[in-house]
């Protein structure tokens, strides 16, 4: 019995040192108690008119905290107000004014306010998109709302287009038509154009080889093509129409030129003194109803045969221009 009492008693000696060490490390206000404090932190930045604040929390109880003067007063950490001024700055244009701090009433003033730049809205669709046909949606800036943005939306249904397949055939002279089908649907459809056979130097050279182009009888051939703004240069249309002509087995040819264009606002026509082919073979040009001037005084040099000329726009003609086409100019 004595035996079993001093055991018993062992352990609760052993309980109540449990205790006491778990009192201790509790955050009550017992006597020997000590926090484990983490570390400082800045909690409040300082200010132009107060220092900051920095604060300790204990890890065993974040509810307990301790706080302590921070880093000094900032004279420059103002909280500045809104700019207020006769020029205000816009989304895209800078402007000047004068602001004033909400703590310590200093002012600023500044002639070089950046613009504000666009703060966009949501995208508002204010035009639904059809089933074929888009619809569009708009955003408004928050700082004006006369500027807006718009942009399309999708159609409803997404072409699944067929092949383009030719249903009106091309002229030599007439655009033909083209044709493609929904897969989808049927009933849409879409048209471009199938160009002229004029339209182009290969269309042209297979209409040529049609042509016997006898001096009783020359071919009139009726070009749509651009002749380039630097006409005498090796890749221009004109340059590539006159090796055409040239290569062509037929000997006299009407060049009518008329609804031809000369590059994008090309006004001057040179026929290119230095070019030598194909010139021979025309008898009969119609320039360029764009075409005001003949530029060069030696434009019209290798034109031998040439027995007439026209354009509707022509105003103004380089002396010699004509100087070894005997049959339109008897200069020599």
């Amino acid at each position: 019995m004595k035996k079993t009492a001093r055991h018993f008693g062992l352990a609760m000696a052993i309980a109540a040192l449990a205790l006491t060490v778990l009192a201790m490390t509790s955050c009550e206000n017992s006597p020997g108690h000590e926090h484990e404090w983490g570390e400082w932190t800045q909690t409040t930045a300082p200010t132009c008119i107060s220092a900051g604040i920095e604060t300790q929390v204990c890890e065993l109880d974040p509810t307990h905290t301790q706080t302590r003067p921070g880093a000094p007063i900032n004279p420059n950490a103002h909280s500045w107000g809104e700019w207020e001024g006769p020029n205000a700055t816009t989304c895209t244009t800078t402007g000047s004014g004068t602001r004033t701090c909400e703590l310590c009433g200093e002012t600023e003033t500044n002639n070089n306010i950046p613009a504000l730049g666009h703060d966009w809205g949501e995208w508002i669709v204010t035009t639904p998109a059809g089933e074929t046909e888009p619809g569009e949606e708009t955003r408004t800036c928050a700082h004006d709302p006369e500027h807006i943005e718009t942009r399309p939306v999708a159609p409803l249904h997404t072409h699944n287009w067929g092949n383009w397949t030719q249903t009106i055939a091309p002229t030599f002279t007439t655009d033909g038509v083209e044709t493609r089908t929904c897969i989808d649907n049927p009933s849409h459809t879409e048209t471009r154009p199938a160009p002229a056979q004029n339209k182009s130097i290969a269309g042209i050279s297979a209409w040529l080889a049609t042509q016997s182009g006898t001096e009783a009888n020359p071919a009139n051939l009726p070009v749509n093509i651009d002749l380039g703004s630097y006409m005498a240069h090796e890749s221009s249309g004109w340059r590539q129409l006159l090796d055409a002509i040239a290569a062509w087995n037929g000997s006299y040819i009407m060049l009518n030129l008329s609804a031809c264009t000369m590059g994008t606002t090309g006004t001057e026509f040179d026929g290119g003194y230095s070019i030598t082919t194909g010139k021979n073979k025309i008898v009969d040009i119609v320039l360029p109803d764009t075409a005001t001037i003949i530029k060069d005084y030696r434009s019209f040099d290798g034109f031998t045969n040439l027995k007439s000329f026209s354009g509707a726009g022509i105003t103004e003609i380089s002396e010699w221009a004509f100087r070894k086409c005997r049959n339109v100019c008897p200069h020599p």
